[in-house]
């Protein structure tokens, strides 16, 4: 038997393997499910424990959710035809806003944003943690 044969015959024998063993943490796909979320918990209380002991711990936590938390940060743009799309997230849009501005409005420095749908607004509404994967248009016909 040739080298090239016995290589796929190897290949083939070890992707069947790995095909038959089952996954030991299919059960984190469960997002919601409580197992997942007590797992998470654990890890969140584990890691804050090393990350709270480090000296400037809290100086950089702050600074950090600051800079997350402020007006200033760059509203990433999306144009289509003369209007300016944003997906934005901030303290009092926790789970998020999408809006548009005008471009000429968006350009001046200071634009007037036009809320299109508030996902904290529908989830509270639905009693659903909607959550905001972005947009898919069609073009005007």
């Amino acid at each position: 038997m040739n080298q090239h044969m016995l290589l796929l015959i190897t290949i083939l024998g070890i992707s069947q393997i790995s095909q038959a063993q089952e996954d030991p943490y299919l059960w984190l796909e469960e997002v919601d499910g409580e197992a997942a979320l007590e797992y998470v918990e654990a890890q969140n209380e584990a890691t804050f424990e090393i990350l709270s002991a480090q000296e400037d711990y809290q100086d950089i936590y702050d600074k950090s959710l600051a800079i997350y938390n402020s007006d200033e940060r760059i509203a990433y743009p999306s144009i289509k035809g003369d209007y300016v799309y944003n997906f934005w997230k901030d303290k009092d849009h926790v789970r998020g806003i999408w809006r548009r501005s005008t471009l000429d409005s968006y350009t001046s420095g200071n634009p007037t944003w036009e809320t299109l749908l508030d996902i904290d607004a529908l989830s509270e509404k639905d009693d659903v943690k909607w959550v905001f994967k972005g947009t898919c248009g069609l073009y005007p016909t």
